[in-house]
């Protein structure tokens, strides 16, 4: 391939177009977490403590471990009921989650399956009494979202859209881990292309026509090379706090990381 610094255009072009789409998810987490902290009803963050007579929420993942030694999820189950959430103003809602209902924090439970050692269940419980946000649904006690009164209870339902989210953890800081995240990605792919830039003679030869310069020493490829690969190693590894349909495009069911 000999030197054209259009091929090397389009090949910086689709990196761009990448991290633009990265930038584009950063804003969409931060613009969706302060729009809805601000909700005072449709999708909204909710705060509150948990009223229930036992756990209404318990999410147990089945594991088993594979032949390297790490844990495998097989699959997950869910036992539901409603439950009443009491917000900083004294306003009882009712809270209904469904099936896909994710507990943003770590099982705290751990049983073997079965009798086997290479199966395993962690269990993560919603227990009465914990203080948490919720992501769903607000439907306020009257129309104009005024607090409870005349018997009238406001309701939280499912998000028509992705699973409703329950954490301990503000879910303000929840969503601005995940606009983080998106743009960390950024980092891992462009030390890959500057790896790919200088193993392809002509691409790398290409890139150097587009600054006016015929050729370079091979050290210099050799420096760019590593570079990439530094930079690779030094922001790769990451993995989504969270995966939730809508906004995340790197997954469609949510399960539970640890924090």
């Amino acid at each position: 391939m000999t030197a054209n610094p259009l091929v090397a255009m389009l090949a910086w072009g689709a990196f761009a177009v990448f991290a633009v789409m990265a930038v584009w998810r950063w804003r969409s987490w931060r613009a969706a977490a302060a729009r809805h902290a601000r909700a005072t009803h449709g999708e909204a963050f909710v705060r509150g403590v948990v009223e229930a007579d036992a756990p209404p929420v318990t999410v147990e993942v089945d594991q088993h471990r594979g032949k390297n030694g790490s844990w495998e999820q097989t699959s997950v189950h869910a036992r539901i009921a409603p439950f009443g959430l009491r917000s900083p103003s004294g306003e009882l809602i009712q809270v209904a989650p469904d099936r896909d209902v994710v507990l943003m924090w770590s099982p705290e439970q751990t049983r073997s399956a079965s009798g086997q050692a290479a199966d395993r269940v962690q269990i993560a419980q919603l227990v009465p009494g914990t203080t948490v946000d919720v992501f769903g649904i607000l439907t306020p006690a009257s129309p104009e979202g005024a607090p409870y009164r005349d018997g009238s209870t406001a309701t939280l339902m499912p998000p028509q859209h992705g699973p409703m989210l329950i954490s301990k953890l503000a879910l303000r800081v929840q969503y601005a881990r995940m606009a983080s995240y998106q743009v960390r990605r950024i980092g891992p792919v462009l030390g890959l292309w500057l790896v790919i830039q200088t193993l392809i003679p002509g691409l790398w030869r290409s890139d150097l026509a587009i600054v006016g310069v015929a050729s370079a020493p091979t050290w210099v490829a050799v420096g760019v090379a590593i570079a990439g690969v530094v930079i690779a190693a030094a922001t790769g590894g990451g993995v989504p706090p969270w995966s939730t349909g809508p906004l995340d495009t790197a997954g469609s069911r949510a399960t539970p990381h640890k924090q």
